[in-house]
């Protein structure tokens, strides 16, 4: 099982056209299925590659519209469909008692849309759309 955590923390601010942000926590639970490989490049460089897929079992977005406006209340929407993709590849230089390691990578997520949820008196409709993120970048560290 793995879980990914977001936490956007956009209350209080606003945004470039002047529209107030709204604090999101977002929790996912997922099912990763993935295949490594190693091998040796040179007699000190070695290489680890990694693909994996997860798949979105269950997720849970609370947006926090009470502090937008006060006729709106916090509120948290399921969403329970998606999948994710993770690439990286390190390369490895063993320097003695010191591994230095260069890592290249790709993260991808693709959320559905979630449930529709209530989010005042008047019976306001609100649902998280679908939504794709992704990173890419490289880690660089040493491990003694």
């Amino acid at each position: 099982m793995g879980y990914r955590s977001l936490l956007d923390k956009a209350s209080g601010r606003r945004s470039t056209k002047g529209t107030p942000g709204v604090s999101v926590n977002a929790n996912y639970y997922y099912m990763p299925i993935g295949i490594s490989a190693k091998y040796k490049i040179f007699n000190k460089i070695k290489s680890r590659s990694e693909i994996e897929f997860d798949w979105l079992i269950d997720g849970a977005r609370r947006n926090y519209w009470g502090y937008y406006a006060e006729k709106y209340s916090d509120v948290t929407n399921h969403q329970d469909t998606g999948y994710g993709i993770r690439i990286s590849t390190d390369f490895i230089y063993q320097a003695g008692k010191v591994d230095f390691c260069f890592r290249p990578f790709f993260r991808y997520w693709s959320v559905n849309d979630s449930d529709i949820s209530i989010i005042n008196d008047a019976s306001d409709e609100f649902m998280i759309s679908a939504n794709n993120t992704l990173e890419a970048g490289i880690s660089i560290t040493a491990q003694f």
